[in-house]
């Protein structure tokens, strides 16, 4: 038991760390309480710190890192069932696609993710990324958007259960790593 509880100090550290934008302190905190989950076995936990591992690697600038941490917190967060975590990790995968561009996939991602943050009362208290964070990064990508292009995906994404928002996420995820890695 002694291991479970340094690595929930591990991860509060490397929480903190992250919200001062100690990105380096973050990460190793975050990578040495992930190992220890993972003797542990615990799919819960190891789900939340790669979700962080996500967060501090997409504000790093590291986004093909994030999207692969993200997309594997997600598979785990799938098992588990925990829909405020799985709402932020498509919310997160959301901001890489506008990142990236790609901005009728962020508009149905973060519509999918804020009616999954909307079924869950949970905070964000163990994100580095909340709910008011969700508001301004919907809105940027709004304005960016004309309401005829905003709206129809975000409409789509809000209609979506968690099981379609998941196989919505890692299908954006399998194209990413076809695009990237192009078969000869």
């Amino acid at each position: 038991m002694k291991h479970g509880g340094l690595s929930v100090a591990l991860c509060g550290l490397g929480r903190i760390a992250g919200r001062q934008a100690d990105y380096t302190a973050a990460r190793s905190s975050l990578e040495e309480s992930l190992e220890l989950c993972r003797t542990l076995d615990d799919p819960w936990s190891i789900a939340s710190i790669l979700y962080l591992m996500g967060e501090v690697s997409r504000l790093q600038g590291e986004t093909a890192t994030a999207f692969k941490l993200y997309i594997e917190s997600l598979g785990l967060n799938q098992t588990v069932g925990d829909k405020a975590m799985i709402g932020l990790t498509i919310h997160n995968i959301g901001k890489i696609a506008q990142l990236r561009g790609d901005l009728d996939q962020a508009a149905r991602l973060f519509g999918a993710a804020k009616s999954l943050r909307e079924e869950s009362a949970v905070t964000t208290s163990w994100s580095l990324t909340d709910h008011a964070q969700c508001e301004r990064d919907v809105a940027a990508l709004r304005a960016d958007l004309a309401d005829d292009d905003f709206t129809p995906p975000w409409t789509k994404g809000q209609a979506m259960n968690t099981d379609e928002a998941i196989e919505y996420a890692l299908a954006l995820f399998s194209e990413s790593e076809d695009r990237e890695n192009p078969s000869s």
